[in-house]
């Protein structure tokens, strides 16, 4: 990709459950307690089990069969809040003043609305004099990846010299407690990525697709009440569509599934993730690369999920300086974008 200006990443930041009180992370079962009325208790274990220890236990171990998540985080403040603690470790790890920076981009389903989510994270970094521009993008689940490429092309056309990224998401609001089949699914999370021009290109591709037609615009919707989904058609397409366009884009790319060190895919459930790892493994025989699947112990954050897998991993030292990362988000559209980055 030959441009005026190269793109590198200076840094990440994300949240966790240790940074503000306003944080917890919840079992099934105490989400089952806590968080559900005792009418949709009774409805969901029946009216003599409603309250009953064992009930709960065995309802939490079908959930975790069937959506391999054992553990959620929730968040007490808003989304701008949820924000503003992923933008401010991201820049404290870069040592970059919020004055330095020259755009803002705020990604994110569940968001302020207007103001944006990067006017509020403007405002929670607390310099009034800095000249950052701020905008929002929105597209379900690959929304975090959209803004990367959206922060890149920021930077590769000179408008910016730093960008900062920032996706956020409340995605426990994206459906009621007591509709537990949809609300077993949901976590909260941020991540913040700093770019900025630099000597050596970090970015190896992006690749986006938006496939609406054939009914795929009603698979994934927004409702009154949160969300639906047609969960057995979302569930082929991550094994077909999903699959080829990651087939097609390392390709073109020209990248050698062998050479790749890290898949970080969208985090939406573990039955998902097991059905990509097997078509992966197919479709790319010589990937020996770790394949990450962490949402186990935070739910599906929405647009938030790939992100806060790769701050986190690169803080952990797993993801090193130099490995090639390969980057695959999908969701409601039906939309997929991928990308792939030298850490």
């Amino acid at each position: 990709m030959e441009a005026a200006h190269k793109c590198r990443i200076v840094s990440w930041g994300h949240t966790e459950v240790t940074d503000d009180p306003r944080f917890e992370a919840l079992s099934q079962a105490e989400f089952i307690k806590r968080k559900m009325s005792e009418a949709a208790r009774r409805q969901l274990l029946g009216e003599a089990e409603h309250n009953s220890d064992e009930a709960i236990a065995r309802e939490e171990a079908d959930w975790i069969s069937k959506t391999g998540i054992t553990r959620r985080v929730f968040f007490g403040g808003s989304t701008s809040e949820l924000a503003a603690i992923a933008a401010k470790k991201c820049l404290a790890k870069a040592q970059i003043l919020p004055g330095q920076l020259d755009v803002i981009i705020g990604g994110t389903n569940t968001g302020p609305g207007y103001p944006s989510l990067a006017d509020h994270i403007k405002l929670a970094l607390g310099d009034s004099t800095s000249s950052a521009v701020c905008w929002d993008i929105s597209e379900a689940c690959p929304v975090g990846a959209i803004s990367v490429f959206n922060g890149w092309s920021i930077v590769r056309s000179g408008i910016g010299r730093y960008v900062l990224v920032v996706c956020a998401e409340k995605a426990t609001t994206l459906a009621p407690a007591d509709n537990w089949l949809a609300a077993n699914l949901f976590g909260d999370a941020s991540f913040g990525l700093l770019l900025s021009v630099g000597d050596k290109e970090s970015f190896q591709f992006f690749d986006g697709h938006c496939l609406p037609f054939d009914g795929n615009i009603d698979k994934v919707v927004k409702t009154e009440h949160g969300f639906s989904q047609d969960g057995p058609s979302v569930h082929k397409f991550v094994g077909r569509e999903v699959v080829d366009t990651i087939v097609q884009a390392a390709r073109a790319a020209d990248l050698d599934p062998g050479d790749i060190d890290h898949f970080i895919p969208h985090q939406p459930s573990g039955k998902t993730l097991e059905l990509l790892r097997r078509k992966l493994q197919s479709a790319w025989p010589t990937f020996s690369g770790h394949f990450h699947d962490n949402v186990g112990f935070t739910g599906n954050v929405s647009g938030a999920s790939t992100g806060s897998v790769i701050s986190r991993k690169t803080e952990q030292g797993i993801i090193k300086p130099g490995d090639l990362v390969f980057v695959s988000t999908f969701g409601s559209g039906l939309s997929i974008f991928n990308y792939g980055f030298r850490a």
